[in-house]
């Protein structure tokens, strides 16, 4: 039944109908995919318990052959077991005994779906991205090979494609390149996974250590930032037959200890980390999730994963924004891992060229993009809404101007004026939204436009995420958000709620003012728009003209460039060499140096005017009714345009 469903949704992609399963009960051909699917997965998850004994049997009866019988049966011969007669019969009673009793030989017998419809695809909606990966194991969709292997040089493509991944301690079916990165860390042992955000890095790293206990590796170590420590576990236990152990909060020696003894993953975060005691023990794996957290060399954190580093086997960094301002700042994560990979390569100098930088790293880094290995994922619809300030506005923005204050410059429009024109747009879009069915993210960067965000929408937001939510409280409010049967809104400050978190029940992205790196915003857009993911999304960014938030678009479009030329795949013509060097100061310094001069230019150009209009114009001789030729035709001081000689007024007028 799942293959036939499968083969009829090839059919379906041959004909151009795409690899998407649209939210559509309506459809039947859908219903009876996605209904098959989701009894594929039930029977996958009834087998969970059994999956240790029918390894034993699967490697048991491996090396058997079968002849026919004469009553037409099939028997079984064993080519190396001493088992012979009477002895093998036995065996194989018992084994059907075990089946019989487990309820294993009832399951396997069963035929049709047990599932409804409406249950089908409510189990779809929430888990989109194993009914995916599901469906590529059974029906095998081809991937883009290229774009799976992250565009790597042949050689190294050829090295990891010899190398078979185990899967024995996984529980969880993989996509095709996520099986090419577990296996791209394994062959190359240290290495950086730069996945964009969205394509599951972290159940590639999971797949990786898996490999390595089922042959026979004991224990790994998860570095990570403490938001995401509860996600880590809660993942590992997910997909794996791996031990998690939360080395975090009052309980961490308690659980450290149990590692060390009974082995498994440690999952401890950044600040913690620096402290940790082994106990003399080297991990098989040392996986570091954002790994961007590592790239300053004198920070306590990056010297702590140094050291755990060097004790390590094999090394994982995972991170989709490897860099945010300078191309030093990613040889330095390559430093921890092959520091002779870059060899000549002068981490400062832009000149050398992204395509020659991109080939000088392909032994350590990895990058695939949504569209090279996600057909399936709905579209991103962006767009800009510009607003204009108010008077209050216009009168806070000109102080803070004159004070050089960046970031006042920047949250006016949300935090200055309860009439915010910004702020009625946003109600307007949530309103539209929420009426539409669909939940909505608001990221801003300012506590202080969180509360007034929050007062504005009321009860209509679940709930604010900032610096300062303990991360308990925060998976509390995301399973609130996901799990509501109402559409909600969940306000973030961006850098608090825009990593590490799975938010897909969310179609609807506003982001209300610019960032000052690109790669914060791409975060942000990506918890909603990831695998799983089963509805377009809408991003909305909220601009305010005649302000920084022009400055700013244009210099983020350049840092995005900067970017995308050294280490994504594609590349762009040229790449400005001073861009490379742009830090988050640099960008508020040219930003408010390029305010100032626009409004210096434009109190200059309404002051000349102003003077114009208040000059006396010189009283023109009265013309004859022969003297046509002495006459002249008067212009306004204001406009330039001509002034109606009967009333000696203009249109400006």
């Amino acid at each position: 039944m799942i293959l036939a469903a499968a083969g009829r949704l090839r059919r379906a992609a041959a004909e151009n109908l795409g690899h998407r399963i649209d939210a559509k009960p309506e459809d039947p051909l859908l219903t009876s995919l996605v209904r098959a699917l989701a009894t594929a997965r039930a029977f996958e998850d009834d087998l969970s318990e059994h999956r240790g004994r029918l390894s034993e049997l699967a490697d048991a009866v491996a090396d058997w052959g079968t002849v026919p019988a004469w009553d037409g049966e099939v028997l079984l011969l064993h080519r190396s077991s001493p088992r012979r007669g009477a002895d093998l019969a036995t065996w194989v009673k018992n084994w059907a005994d075990w089946a019989g009793n487990t309820g294993l030989a009832k399951l396997l017998s069963r035929t049709e779906s047990v599932i409804s419809v409406e249950e089908a695809w409510a189990t779809y909606s929430r888990q989109a991205v194993e009914f995916y990966g599901s469906l590529a194991e059974i029906a095998g969709i081809p991937v883009d090979e290229q774009g799976a292997q992250g565009h790597l040089p042949d050689q190294i493509v050829e090295a990891v494609n010899s190398l078979h991944l185990d899967k024995a301690q996984l529980a969880v079916s993989l996509r095709g390149y996520q099986d090419f990165g577990a296996r791209f860390a394994l062959m190359q042992r240290r290495v950086i996974l730069g996945d964009e955000m969205g394509l599951g890095k972290t159940v590639q790293a999971i797949a990786a250590m898996a490999h390595l206990a089922a042959s026979g590796a004991n224990h790994f170590v998860v570095v990570c930032p403490p938001a995401v420590v509860f996600n880590w576990v809660k993942e590992i236990r997910a997909h794996s037959r791996l031990a998690a152990f939360r080395i975090h909060g009052p309980d961490r020696d308690a659980e450290l200890r149990r590692w060390r003894q009974q082995g498994g993953v440690a999952v401890v975060s950044f600040g913690i980390s620096n402290g940790i005691d082994l106990g003399g023990l080297d991990p098989a794996m040392l996986v570091v999730d954002e790994a961007h957290y590592v790239k300053n060399p004198e920070a306590k954190r990056s010297q702590a994963v140094a050291r755990h580093a060097q004790r390590s086997d094999r090394v994982l960094f995972l991170s989709g924004t490897p860099m945010e301002n300078r191309l030093s700042e990613f040889h330095a994560l390559v430093s921890h891992l092959q520091p002779d990979v870059l060899g000549d390569i002068d981490p400062a100098a832009a000149a050398v060229g992204g395509k020659q930088f991109r080939a000088a790293v392909a032994p350590v880094y990895l990058r695939r993009k949504s569209e090279d290995v996600l057909a399936e994922l709905p579209e991103l619809i962006q767009t800009e809404e510009w607003t204009d300030l108010t008077a209050v506005e216009t009168d806070a923005y000109l102080d803070a101007l004159n004070a050089s204050d960046f970031a006042a410059l920047r949250r006016i429009a949300l935090t200055a004026d309860p009439d915010s024109s910004k702020l009625a747009r946003l109600e307007e879009i949530v309103d539209e939204a929420l009426g539409g069915g669909r939940k909505v993210l608001v990221f801003s960067y300012f506590r202080e436009a969180l509360a007034a965000i929050l007062d504005r929408l009321g009860d209509r937001a679940i709930g604010v995420i900032n610096g300062s939510v303990p991360v308990a409280a925060r998976e509390k409010l995301c399973e609130e958000f996901n799990s509501s049967l109402r559409p909600k809104v969940l306000i973030g400050q961006i850098e608090a709620m825009g990593t590490g978190l799975n938010l897909q029940a969310a179609s609807v992205v506003v982001l209300c003012e610019p960032q000052v790196k690109p790669t914060i915003e791409a975060q942000a857009i990506k918890r909603a728009h990831r695998m799983g993911q089963v509805e377009n999304v809408s991003v909305y960014r909220l601009l305010t003209t005649e302000s920084v938030d022009e400055r700013m678009l244009a210099l983020l479009d350049l840092k995005r460039r900067v970017f995308d030329e050294y280490v994504d795949e594609s590349a762009v013509a040229t790449v400005s060499p001073d861009a490379v060097d742009a830090t988050d100061a640099d960008l508020a310094k040219q930003v408010l140096a390029q305010e100032q001069n626009r409004l210096i230019e434009q109190l200059r150009a309404r002051a000349a005017a102003q003077r114009a209009a208040s000059t006396p114009q010189p009283e023109s001789p009265a013309a004859g009714p022969t003297d046509a030729k002495s006459s002249r035709v008067e212009t306004c001081p204001s406009c330039d345009r001509r002034v109606d000689p009967m009333s000696g007024r203009c249109a400006c007028s």
